[in-house]
């Protein structure tokens, strides 16, 4: 694993500064509140991805703390889901190379569901009126579809800043150049 430097790690806080704020500002202003993707949960899995899992772990937790504290009924309803995904995504990902693309987007779309059924069953504990029947199962998929195809796009940027840095994985069989 190779170090990294603090404009590495700044240049990530910006990144995941930048998502939260055009997922939880821009969008809603837009009205696109229904089907509205996750920006946060795809930088997440590529920092994870990139630079190991405490580095995905670390800003899962930070960036899900700072959800909790804003938009959350509980602190642990973001933190935590995003939290084990920054440390299992990397974990689960041995034929990885930085380039790859399909393995962001399957993070990506396994996270959203994790996300959503963790909600649930937090929810479902506490007593609180809450139905897995309830979901609406369309809009959570059609929102989980634009969060993976968001996915992309943010890993093509993160593997361009971190592409030198990142440890390499052979016999990667889909890759972007």
């Amino acid at each position: 694993m190779t170090k990294v430097k603090l404009y590495d790690i700044l240049f990530a806080a910006c990144f995941l500064a930048m998502g939260f704020f055009v997922q939880m500002a821009v969008f809603p202003a837009w009205g696109i509140t229904a089907v509205a993707p996750r920006l946060v949960l795809p930088m997440i899995i590529s920092v994870s991805l990139l630079c190991g899992p405490r580095a995905g772990g670390t800003a899962g937790l930070i960036v899900g703390i700072v959800w909790d504290a804003m938009f959350s009924p509980g602190l642990g309803f973001a933190a935590l889901p995003l939290f084990v995904v920054g440390m299992v995504c990397f974990s689960l990902t041995k034929r990885f190379q930085t380039g790859n693309v399909v393995l962001p987007m399957l993070c990506t779309m396994v996270g959203y569901f994790f996300m959503d059924f963790f909600a649930w069953a937090i929810m479902y504990l506490m007593r609180q009126p809450a139905s897995i029947l309830g979901v609406v199962w369309l809009r959570m998929l059609m929102s989980a579809s634009i969060t993976t195809l968001f996915a992309v796009a943010i890993h093509w940027v993160f593997h361009k800043f971190y592409g030198r840095q990142a440890r390499q994985r052979p016999q990667s069989w889909m890759w972007m150049g």
